[in-house]
């Protein structure tokens, strides 16, 4: 199996980023991390090391084989999903005297 794609004979072999060809696109064999459940994580969260790869999806937690291939996906994807809206800041506590 290649470290990218499930079929080697898949058009997109040497991208990195989910695709329709390949049903169970793995990023992560050892914990069954999808392509596309990393894209989703890329979209929703600010994801910009490993470490934070591995809070939001598990991946990357086992053998570390998979180091290599998320690191890409950190070079590709990192900076193309804008970091989420910070949450709003509480109102300050005013004391009524």
């Amino acid at each position: 199996m290649s470290d990218r794609h499930e079929t080697a004979s898949c058009a997109r072999r040497d991208e990195v980023g989910p695709c329709s060809q390949c049903p169970r696109d793995l990023v992560c064999n050892c914990l069954q991390v999808t392509a596309a459940e990393l894209m989703d994580a890329f979209a929703s969260r600010e994801i910009r090391t490993i470490k934070d790869i591995k809070r939001a999806t598990g991946a990357g937690d086992g053998c570390m084989v998979c180091h290599r291939l998320l690191r890409k996906y950190l070079e590709q994807y990192s900076d193309y999903f804008p970091s989420p809206a910070p949450a709003p800041s509480p109102e300050p506590i005013i004391s009524a005297r």
